[in-house]
This record gives C-alpha cells, sequence and structure tokens, in this order.
C-alpha cells in the first residue's frame, strides 16, 4: 500500500512539471532497493521505511547507501572501506489517522543529504549534526553490511513536489542546490577540480545556503 500510495504522489507531481515519472519495481527482494524513479536524466533507486512501526532508527545497508564511484572525489572518499555504491536514496513515510483517515508525509535521505547536515553550515540543529556525522562515521566501519540511519538525518518534504527535488528529480521545486552542493565540495576536495567557484569557496557556499533556505524543507 505505502509504494502504491508513493507511486501516485510523485506522479501526480511529475505531471505538475509535464513529464511521465518513470517507475521500475525489482522482480526479486535481492539489490536493497525497493522501487526506483526515473525523470530520464537522473534514476534513483529507493527503500522505503515509514513510521507505523514507531521506530526512530532504521538498518541500511552500506553499498546500497553509498555514492557511486565518480563521486568520490568530491566527497573527499578515498579509504579503502569506500568502494563504490548504488548512490540510492531512503523515503520515510509518515502515517497519521485523522477523522478516520490515513494522513501521509514524506521525509527522504541520502548519502548528498547526510552530508550536508552533517556539514553544519545549514542551520539545523546539533541534533541532525551529530546524528548526521554517526552515520558517516558509521558508514566506513565496514564495507559490507549495514549502519544505523537515524531519524534526524532526513529532510522533510513538505509536498510531493519537495520531495522530488529532494531526490534530485525534476519538479516544480528547484534541485540545482544538490548539483551546487556537489560542486562546492568538488571545489574544496579535489584539487584538480574545474569548479568556477574554486577560487571563492565561500561565496559560493552563502549562494548555496540562501538558495536552499528559500524552498521550505522542514
Amino acid at each position: 500500500m505505502l509504494t502504491c500510495r508513493l507511486q501516485y504522489d510523485l506522479l501526480n507531481a511529475a505531471s505538475n512539471c509535464k513529464y511521465p515519472l518513470q517507475i521500475y519495481l525489482p522482480t526479486v527482494d535481492r539489490d536493497g532497493f525497493d522501487i526506483i524513479f526515473s525523470d530520464s536524466q537522473t534514476l534513483v533507486p529507493v527503500q522505503i521505511k515509514s513510521t507505523a512501526t514507531k521506530r526512530s532508527q532504521w538498518e541500511i545497508h552500506r553499498e546500497f547507501f553509498r555514492p557511486k564511484y565518480y563521486d568520490f572525489e568530491s566527497y573527499k572518499l578515498f579509504s579503502p572501506s569506500y568502494e563504490g555504491g548504488m548512490g540510492g536514496g531512503v523515503v520515510l513515510i509518515d502515517i497519521k489517522k485523522e477523522q478516520d483517515m490515513l494522513a501521509f508525509s514524506y521525509s527522504y535521505s541520502d548519502y548528498l543529504i547526510v552530508r550536508l547536515l552533517a556539514s553544519g553550515h545549514f542551520g539545523y540543529s546539533r541534533l541532525h549534526v551529530k546524528a548526521t556525522r554517526e552515520a558517516l562515521k558509521d558508514m566506513v566501519t565496514n564495507i559490507d553490511g549495514s549502519f544505523i540511519l537515524k531519524r534526524k538525518c532526513f529532510l522533510g518534504a513538505p509536498t510531493s513536489d519537495h520531495l522530488l527535488s529532494l531526490m534530485g528529480l525534476h519538479s516544480t521545486i528547484s534541485s540545482q542546490w544538490r548539483r551546487e552542493w556537489l560542486d562546492y565540495l568538488n571545489a574544496i576536495n579535489d584539487k584538480n577540480s574545474f569548479s568556477s567557484w574554486k577560487e571563492a569557496p565561500d561565496k559560493y557556499l552563502s549562494h548555496i545556503i540562501e538558495s536552499f533556505a528559500k524552498i521550505g524543507y522542514t
């Protein structure tokens, strides 16, 4: 039911942008994801979790969550513990009962978002920073297996359009900040970076923070 509801809401949000969101379901439960979304330019494998069990943290497979190998230099990942991952994301579905009806809301997390929250630059609480830094540390302890992803590692999506944006898919809400944040990390972490902002990274960061704040994630 949750998978069907997520598909419906994101298809509806994609229609606001006038494109057919592509959806793929795995034939076997082996690769660590529940569903794949694509806007023909970006492909996002997704795990779906919910608060129906009252949990506040979840075990996520490291290989599924780790970024793809070609983004390693941007993230300054050179440890042997980091092999290329799937670059997957996790959609968290909050379920509440209101007047005998179920109400759904969404949050999202992936490696890029965890790094954003862990940076401490974007105004989130110390609890968010602590939880995300713990997740990053947990991810490098082993190559395989799972790590703990806490509720504080997610960003809330006020609407389905915001969820598409958080996932980096085409939306009426801009997701340009995702590309800019990765470009900023590339500028400061890769000495061979070709970023046009490499000579003024602080100015670039201020621009990204301002753009991000205007969107209204929670």
